[in-house]
C-alpha cells in the first residue's frame, strides 16, 4: 500500500539507523573528555542533562523529518498516476508522526545504553542486540506478554496503522511507547544523578 511506502524508509531508518547515530555522537562526550570540559562549564548537572536530552531528541526528529520527506518526494516521481492520488498530506503526516514517536523511544533507550556504558562499542552491542531480538522472535517461545513489551513487537500495529495476526492492538503500542518513553528519561535522570554523586563525593 501507498502507507507502507511511506513508511518503510523512515521507520527502518528510526529503528536501525538512529540508535547507531545516537550511540556514535554522544559516546564521544565521555571517551574523549567533553564531560569534564561541559561540566566545567555548566555546572549544574541538570542543566547540563537537560541539553543533552534536548538535543539528541531534535537531531532523531530532524532526521527522521529528512527521512520522510525524501521517501515522499521519491514516491512522487516514481509511483504511477493512480496511486499517486493516495498520497495525500494528511496520510505523510500521520505516518511521519508515528515515527517520531518511534524514534524518541528508541533515542532515548539509545542514550540510556551511552549513559551506562559510556563507550561506543558497549552502546552499539546493546542497540544491535536489542534489534536482534526483537527481529528474530527468540522471545516468541518464552513468553509473548514478554516479547509484546518489545517496542519494535508490542508497537508495531502502531506504527504501521492497523492490525495483522495476533499484533497488540494500536491503542497499546501507542500507550507503551509512551510508558517506555518515559521509564527510560527516569532512568536516565536517576544513573546520571547517582553517577554524579559519586564524582562529586555527594548526594546531588
Amino acid at each position: 500500500t501507498v502507507r507502507d511506502a511511506l513508511l518503510s524508509s523512515p521507520y527502518q531508518a528510526s529503528v536501525i539507523f538512529l540508535p547507531i547515530l545516537v550511540s556514535l555522537v554522544y559516546s564521544t562526550h565521555y571517551q574523549f573528555g567533553d564531560d569534564n570540559f561541559t561540566q566545567l562549564l555548566i555546572p549544574n548537572w541538570k542543566v547540563r542533562l537537560t541539553g543533552f536530552i534536548a538535543s539528541s531528541i531534535v537531531l532523531s526528529l530532524l532526521a527522521t523529518v529528512i527521512f520522510s520527506i525524501v521517501n515522499a518526494v521519491i514516491l512522487l516521481i516514481f509511483l504511477d498516476s493512480t496511486l499517486k492520488n493516495y498520497l495525500e498530506l494528511t496520510l505523510f503526516l500521520d505516518v511521519t508522526v508515528r515515527v517520531m514517536i518511534f524514534a524518541i523511544v528508541l533515542t532515548l533507550l539509545a542514550l540510556l545504553f551511552v549513559i551506562v556504558t559510556k563507550k561506543s562499542m558497549t552502546a552499539l552491542i546493546a542497540d544491535v542486540l536489542l534489534l536482534v531480538i526483537s527481529l528474530s522472535g527468540i522471545l516468541r517461545g518464552i513468553s509473548s506478554k514478554i516479547e509484546n513489551l518489545l517496542p519494535l513487537i508490542g508497537a508495531k500495529s502502531f506504527a504501521f496503522g492497523r492490525i495483522e495476526g495476533t499484533q497488540t492492538s494500536q491503542l497499546y503500542g501507542f500507550t507503551l511507547l509512551v510508558v517506555e518513553g518515559v521509564v527510560f528519561l527516569v532512568f536516565i535522570i536517576v544513573v546520571e544523578k547517582i553517577r554524579m554523586g559519586r564524582k562529586n563525593g555527594k548526594s546531588i
